[in-house]
C-alpha cells in the first residue's frame, strides 16, 4: 500500500508484523517528476529552472530585499497574493520564478506565466468569446490556471483587454482571491505600471490587507536601479 506526501513516500507493507519504511529516492523521483512538468508547462529556460530565492541579488538594494522577503512569506504560507511593480531589471520576474520553483522543491504544483499568454488561453478556450467551448486543450489550461496551488503572472500591464477579456480577467483574480483568503491558493503578480490604473475591482483584491498574515502591504513598489546592465554572460 502506498501513501504519498509532500516529502516523502511512505511504502506501507501489511504483514502479521506491519511496519512502514520510508522510501526517500522514490519521493527524490517523484518530486523531480512533478517539476519537470510544471516548469515545461511555464516555458522556463534552463538558467531559470535553477534560480531561486537566495540567488537574487539583494545587498544594497533595499526594495528588492523587501520583495524577496515576501516571497518566502509565502513559500512559508503567510502570504497569499502579492503584487510587485516598478522599474525594469529589478529582479520582479526573478522573484516569481524563484517562488514557482521554491513551491515546486516542496511538491507544490505551481505555474508562471506572462499575462498574455495567460489571457490567449482564456480567448482561445471559447467560440466568440462566448461560453462554449472551442478548444479543449485551451480549456485544460484555463482550468488549470483557476485550479492550480501556486499561479505567478507577469507583466500584468502588458495585455490589450477587451471588455470580455477583462471580464475573464477578473473572474479568475476573484476566484484566486477568495481561495487565498481561505489559505488554499497562492498568487504572484509583476507589472511595470501603478496597479492602482488597473480595473477597480481588481486593484482591490490585489491590495487586501488579508493577503499578507504579517499586515505589511501585499502591494509592494521596487525602485531598485537596473541590474541588467552589470550582468556578464559565463563563459
Amino acid at each position: 500500500m502506498l501513501f504519498i506526501g509532500a516529502d516523502k513516500l511512505r511504502v506501507v507493507v501489511t504483514t502479521p508484523n506491519q511496519y512502514t519504511v520510508d522510501c526517500e529516492e522514490c519521493v527524490r523521483r517523484r518530486l523531480d517528476k512533478n517539476r519537470e512538468k510544471f516548469q515545461t508547462i511555464s516555458e522556463l529556460t534552463e538558467n531559470e529552472r535553477a534560480c531561486r530565492l537566495h540567488s537574487i541579488v539583494t545587498a544594497g538594494r533595499t526594495d528588492t530585499t523587501a520583495m524577496i522577503a515576501a516571497c518566502r512569506e509565502m513559500v512559508n504560507g503567510q502570504a497569499f497574493m502579492l503584487t510587485f511593480w516598478g522599474t525594469s531589471g529589478n529582479a520582479k520576474s526573478l522573484a516569481l520564478i524563484a517562488t514557482v520553483n521554491e513551491f515546486l522543491d516542496r511538491g507544490i504544483p505551481a505555474i508562471y506565466l506572462p499575462s498574455y499568454d495567460m489571457l490567449n488561453w482564456i480567448q482561445d478556450a471559447f467560440s466568440n468569446q462566448g461560453q462554449n467551448i472551442k478548444n479543449e486543450s485551451a480549456y485544460a489550461r484555463l482550468e488549470m490556471c483557476k485550479g492550480v496551488r501556486v499561479l505567478a503572472v507577469d507583466e500584468l500591464q502588458g495585455i490589450k483587454v477587451t471588455d470580455w477579456r477583462l471580464e475573464q480577467l477578473r473572474n479568475l483574480i476573484d476566484r484566486r482571491w477568495r481561495d487565498g483568503a481561505d489559505g488554499s491558493k497562492y498568487t504572484l503578480f509583476a507589472m511595470n505600471e501603478d496597479p492602482e490604473g488597473l480595473e477597480p475591482r481588481i486593484f482591490s483584491r490585489l491590495k487586501d490587507g488579508r493577503n499578507r498574515v504579517s499586515g505589511q502591504p501585499a502591494i509592494l513598489l521596487n525602485e531598485d536601479k537596473d541590474m541588467r546592465p552589470l550582468l556578464r554572460r559565463m563563459a
